[in-house]
C-alpha cells in the first residue's frame, strides 16, 4: 500500500498548486463577472428612481444573470485548464523527477496508470463540485443585491430551467446522473491515458480521446443533452467505448514493470 501512496503523493504534489491556481483565478473571474452583471442592472433600473424594497416585480431573475454572465464559458475553459495540468503531471516531461522513485517501487505500470486515473476522476469530479459552490454564492449575492428575499426558490428553479446548471446537477433526471457520471470518468481516464501514453508515440489513439473528451465538455458546457435525447443516448455511447478501449489498451501494453 506503501508504494501506491508513494505514486499518488508524487502525483498531488506535482499538480494540485496549479490546479488550485486555476480555479482560485476562474471562481474570481466568475464571481466578479456576475457582480458586475447584477451591478449593471440596478444602476439600469435606479437611474429611473425605482425604490426596489417597494418594486414588487424582480428586475431580473436569477436564471437571467446566470445566462448574461456566461458563466459556462468560464466552466469550459476550467476544465480544460485543469485537464491540461492533468496531462502534463503525468506525461514524459511532468514525471521526469519522480521517474527514479517509481523504479525503486517496483510497481506495474498498469497500477500507476490505476492511481493516476482515480486522482484525475476525483479532481474532475471536485471541479464541478467547486463550480456547484460558485453557483451557491452567486444566488446569496443575487439575493443581497437584487431579490431581497422575493425569490427563495431561485436557486433550485435555475438548476431545473438553466440547461447549464441542469447538466451539472441533473437533480430527478437519472440519465442525466449517468452521463454526468460518465463524463467524470471519461475525462479521469483519458487525462491519465493521454499524459501516460504521450501523444507524441500514440498521436491516433490519443487524439481520438482527445476529441471525446472535447466533445463532452463542449455539450456539458452547453448543455444541449438535457434537450435532445438522442444525441444523449449517442454522447453516452461514445463516451463508454472509449473507456472500455482505454481500460482494454492499457491492460494490454501497459503490464511491463519498471526494472532498476
Amino acid at each position: 500500500m506503501r508504494k501506491y501512496i508513494s505514486v499518488l503523493a508524487l502525483d498531488v504534489r506535482g499538480t494540485i498548486y496549479k490546479i488550485l491556481g486555476v480555479l482560485i483565478l476562474m471562481s474570481a473571474a466568475q464571481l466578479g463577472n456576475f457582480y458586475r452583471v447584477l451591478k449593471g442592472n440596478l444602476a439600469r433600473w435606479e437611474q429611473y428612481n425605482y425604490d426596489l424594497k417597494e418594486y414588487k416585480q424582480l428586475i431580473l431573475s436569477f436564471e437571467q444573470a446566470i445566462e448574461e454572465s456566461y458563466i459556462q464559458y468560464f466552466f469550459g475553459a476550467m476544465v480544460v485548464f485543469v485537464c491540461a495540468i492533468l496531462i502534463w503531471g503525468c506525461s514524459e516531461h511532468g514525471k521526469v523527477r519522480s521517474k527514479f522513485l517509481l523504479w525503486r517501487l517496483r510497481i506495474e505500470r498498469r497500477q500507476v496508470y490505476l492511481v493516476w486515473s482515480i486522482y484525475r476522476t476525483f479532481m474532475i469530479a471536485l471541479v464541478i463540485a467547486w463550480q456547484l459552490l460558485l453557483v451557491v454564492a452567486m444566488n446569496e449575492m443575487y439575493q443581497s443585491i437584487i431579490a431581497n428575499e422575493m425569490a427563495p426558490q431561485s436557486l433550485f428553479l435555475a438548476f431545473y430551467r438553466n440547461l447549464f446548471l441542469h447538466s451539472l446537477l441533473p437533480l430527478s433526471d437519472i440519465f442525466g446522473v449517468v452521463w454526468l457520471s460518465v463524463f467524470i470518468v471519461l475525462c479521469g481516464m483519458g487525462t491519465a491515458y493521454i499524459g501516460y501514453r504521450d501523444i507524441t508515440e500514440h498521436q491516433s489513439a490519443c487524439s481520438a480521446v482527445l476529441g471525446v473528451m472535447a466533445y463532452g465538455t463542449l455539450f456539458v458546457t452547453v448543455g444541449i443533452l438535457s434537450e435532445l435525447r438522442w444525441l444523449s443516448v449517442l454522447t453516452v455511447i461514445v463516451a463508454l467505448i472509449t473507456i472500455i478501449c482505454m481500460a482494454i489498451s492499457v491492460k494490454g501494453s501497459l503490464g511491463e514493470h519498471y526494472d532498476g
